[in-house]
């Protein structure tokens, strides 16, 4: 019996607000969990240790953490999970700072023939050792670097600091360039570059304090993609020389390779056709590929390089004495065999 007073609007009204206000307080929670997990996203923990392109990533699949309960358990899983990753991460953020440098600038590189003997050009790069520069640095307006300019010099500090040991604490790009007058094109120093910022044209030349600390990222990224060996004795004198005489070298190898083209026109750089190759992004074009190559080869022919791995030392002989039965009066006479080692 419906009771007295209380109709079934009032019942289909009642549901309605009852619905509504649910959907409201999810509304209302799922960006309160949306804002709270972007907190730890953009936390110090990660921006401390991430690059501007990692952190990035991290972002990118912000949706299904959104998804997650905001609670303790779910946020030290996450940045338990992110932790673990690190290793990979940092491998991430070395070959692609390694590339972005490669890419700003045919200054930067120096080719040499690879190690991997199934490769099929066998070409490798690293980075020019005494300096290298990094085009389209802007100012903002009261003098200091502009807010991608200056997260890609983080970018810098962290692999560096990755590389050489010293992830905080130390006297980066950024710190430096901030008590600085950038507009002065004085040269800057920093615990592992000097910099000095050209306005007219927009580039910061980096000058690394010594050969080993480029040599850190070179050796990293080459190894990885097995354009050296891992132990750098495994490849014979040719290939050694050759490695570290890259950017005489390199001079002769580009002499040879614009020889071999076929117009003097476009977009000509082997470096950037060597990463579009790594990254599947070729479509199977190779021909820059191939004139580089060839201009190596060429090259390494004219100046007598074998590159290859070191032979293999020969076994240490041991000797042995085999005594003759006495004949005579006097003593017996040995006799020396050699006995390779096993």
């Amino acid at each position: 019996m419906q009771a007295k007073g209380v109709g079934s609007d009032f019942r289909a009204e009642a549901g309605n607000v009852r619905a509504a206000a649910n959907e409201d307080f999810k509304v209302r929670y799922d960006n309160l969990k949306k804002r709270a997990w972007g907190q730890i996203l953009r936390s110090s923990l990660l921006n401390d240790r991430l690059s501007n392109q990692a952190r990035r990533k991290v972002e990118a699949s912000a949706e299904s953490i959104y998804a997650m309960e905001f609670s303790v358990a779910n946020i030290h899983g996450f940045l338990a999970g992110v932790i673990q990753s690190l290793p990979s991460i940092y491998e991430e953020m070395i070959v692609d700072l390694f590339d972005a440098i490669i890419e700003r600038s045919s200054d930067n590189v120096v080719f040499y023939r690879s190690w991997k003997s199934n490769q099929k050009h066998r070409i490798g790069m690293r980075i020019r050792k005494s300096r290298f520069i990094m085009p389209r640095f802007q100012l903002s307006f009261g003098g200091s670097l502009d807010y991608e300019s200056e997260r890609f010099l983080a970018d810098v500090d962290k692999v560096w600091g990755y590389l050489m040991g010293e992830p905080h604490g130390y006297e980066g790009l950024v710190a430096a360039m901030k008590k600085s007058d950038l507009r002065s094109s004085e040269r800057i120093a920093s615990r592992y570059f000097d910099v000095r910022y050209y306005k007219g044209v927009q580039t910061l030349h980096f000058y690394p304090k010594s050969s080993e600390v480029v040599e850190k990222i070179n050796k990293f990224v080459g190894k990885l993609r097995q354009w050296i060996p891992g132990n750098m004795d495994e490849a014979n004198s040719d290939f050694q020389k050759q490695y570290e005489g890259g950017e005489a070298l390199t001079k002769e190898y580009m002499v040879v390779y614009e020889t071999s083209a076929r117009n003097s026109y476009g977009y000509d750089r082997p470096a950037i056709a060597l990463l579009r190759s790594l990254k599947g992004l070729d479509d199977g074009e190779t021909l820059q590929l191939d004139r580089m190559s060839s201009a190596v080869e060429a090259v390494h022919n004219q100046h007598g390089l074998h590159c290859g791995p070191a032979l293999a030392k020969a076994p240490t002989a041991k000797l042995i004495c085999m005594g003759e039965q006495r004949t005579s009066e006097n003593s017996s006479a040995q006799v020396q065999l050699p006995l390779l080692a096993a």
